[in-house]
């Protein structure tokens, strides 16, 4: 009731709660996703230091490769071969690197190129000498 502008009664009510197992769930949540989140960082770990071991074999083929192909490509433009010639330059510096100690690329390689001018050694490519 108001009279006047005063008002009569007035209530006043204050909840509280127990909040303590809502805080130790939270908590425990909390500490299962640390948990998670190291799992799965270490986990992210393990496969960085997978991937660079498997990586490493992969890109030292590429290079070696790549190696070759330049030689090869020397080799190709020193000799003016073409087609098939050039093709039995390539797979002869293979045979050589599997057979020898050689690897194909130093097996056209200087000094130890297949074309370079030697007296009359056995020709690579038929009819050149």
């Amino acid at each position: 009731m108001s009279i006047g502008g005063v008002l009569a009664g007035r209530a006043y009510v204050e909840l509280t709660t127990n909040d303590s197992k809502l805080q130790k769930g939270l908590q425990n949540a909390q500490a299962q996703l640390r948990a998670f989140a190291d799992t799965v960082s270490g986990i992210g770990r393990e496969l960085l230091t997978a991937s660079a071991a498997l990586g490493t074999p992969l890109a030292l083929s590429l290079r070696t490769f790549a190696s070759f192909d330049d030689e090869m490509r020397m080799v190709k433009a020193v000799t003016g071969a073409t087609g098939q010639e050039f093709d039995a330059l390539t797979e002869k510096a293979k045979k050589l690197g599997r057979e020898t100690s050689f690897t194909a690329k130093l097996t056209v390689a200087p000094p130890n190129n297949l074309v370079l001018p030697v007296p009359c050694r056995p020709p690579i490519i038929p009819g050149r000498c």
